[in-house]
């Protein structure tokens, strides 16, 4: 995900978020139990002459420190999967949660304590990401004109964009978001494209040149031939592909909703 993002300020808000702090929390125990288990710990401290405070040794920490791991970022999955059991819903966190409880059930600790770590950090980037389209979308939105003033028969009135058509003229001034996808007829401008494709300079568009939803006239008066509105403009277009690109599935999510939906449900029965 590095270098996804040239806004620095999702970084931040990404790594002072709780689950990722939680996260972190449940990670490091696993590399600090490889670095404590060579240490050599005293068997006992004598306190007083008559208390001896019995220390453990590196296996039994790195056992606690792998118990740790797994109380922070395994028991939740385990909990929401026995909530999904309950109600009759079996998906991957599931799968998870029986491979942990297996993992523990046969002593495998550090196994156990990596694979919670793995799921929910992989989780952890998919909704950060996902966020992040969400809150593009939302700006797209909000930036976007609801109305235009459109110029017919010599007279210029503003009127909603449900209402303009394709071939309809419409008037942009300098400083206004561009309403509608269209090509200009007269005037010419330096276009902020910057929302659509992140270049921070202005590109100068004239007579003939195709302008987009949601960029910004700069500092020109320009009058422009509709050719899209609505949905079907650019910035629809984009609010589409992202909602689509969230609701599918990649190839391996496919693999697993197969899987679990034939044999990961015969031993799931029993408990439903």
């Amino acid at each position: 995900m590095l270098g996804r993002f040239s806004d620095l300020s999702v970084y931040k808000g990404i790594f002072k978020s709780r689950d990722f702090v939680k996260i972190i929390i449940g990670g490091v125990p696993i590399p600090a139990a490889f670095y404590l288990v060579p240490l050599q710990f005293p068997t006992g401290v004598i306190f007083r002459h008559e208390f001896v405070l019995r220390m453990p040794d590196g296996e039994t920490i790195f056992n606690i420190l792998l118990l740790l791991s797994i109380a922070v970022n395994g028991v939740p999955i385990i909990v929401g999967a026995l909530k999904g059991i309950a109600a009759g819903k079996v998906n991957v966190d599931e799968l998870v949660g029986i491979a942990i409880v297996a993992c523990l059930v046969n002593g495998n600790l550090l196994e156990a304590a990596v694979i919670n770590l793995i799921m929910v950090f992989g989780a952890f980037i998919e909704e950060a990401v996902s966020d992040r389209a969400r809150s593009a979308i939302a700006n797209l939105v909000a930036v976007t004109p609801q109305t235009a003033l459109v110029e017919s028969g010599g007279r210029q009135k503003r009127r909603p964009i449900a209402e303009i058509k394709v071939g309809d003229i419409v008037v942009v001034k300098a400083g206004e978001i561009i309403p509608v996808d269209g090509r200009i007829l007269v005037g010419g401008a330096s276009v902020d494209e910057s929302l659509l494709t992140e270049d921070p300079l202005p590109v100068y568009r004239s007579v003939g040149d195709e302008v987009c939803a949601g960029t910004l006239n700069f500092d020109g008066h320009i009058k422009l031939s509709v050719q899209k509105t609505g949905e079907d403009a650019t910035i629809g277009r984009i609010v589409q592909l992202v909602q689509e690109a969230e609701k599918s599935k990649v190839g391996g999510a496919r693999i697993v909703d197969r899987y679990r939906a034939g044999p990961s449900r015969v031993p799931l029965l029993p408990e439903a």
